[in-house]
């Protein structure tokens, strides 16, 4: 009976995988090329092997020409490099949104990296590229570097 019971045991607890369930509210703010200042408020959450689909709305703002977009968008991040606290995701998407004169489509690739403070919460670092689908002719490639925090929400 006792043999039955660890191996019960030793099944069950295979199937665990750490940070299962976690998510965290996003919080990032950054800078791009051409000079545009950039707002993110995204809800992420993990699934296997430590993936962190993202579910974002993204505000920008070019300094010079005051163009504007709103972007809602899924980001899927898999992991490149994890090290204890730090680890480093590659970064793909898209985005549907408007530039308040009309449609855009927004696909975006990037990087980001993240270290964990305490408790869950993590500081965060990135880049991401993205291509404006019928937005103005100057403003259809941008750059962007962001930062901000994680906070977990469980």
């Amino acid at each position: 009976m006792k043999r039955l019971l660890c191996i019960l045991l030793i099944l069950w607890a295979g199937r665990l995988m750490a940070q299962n369930g976690s998510q965290h509210l996003t919080f990032e703010g950054g800078v791009g090329v051409p000079l545009l200042d950039l707002g993110r408020l995204g809800y992420e959450f993990n699934s296997q092997h430590h993936r962190r689909p993202e579910v974002f709305l993204e505000w920008m703002k070019t300094r010079e020409t005051n163009y504007q977009t709103v972007l809602l968008g899924l980001l899927i991040k898999p992991v490149i490099f994890r090290r204890n606290a730090t680890s480093l995701r590659f970064r793909a998407g898209a985005a549907l949104g408007t530039d308040f004169t009309g449609l855009i489509i927004a696909p975006l690739v990037g990087w980001e990296f993240s270290w964990v403070l305490l408790k869950r919460l993590e500081l965060c670092l990135g880049s991401s590229s993205q291509l404006l689908l019928w937005a103005k002719k100057a403003e259809r490639w941008r750059v962007v570097l962001d930062a901000g925090i994680k906070i977990p929400l469980n």
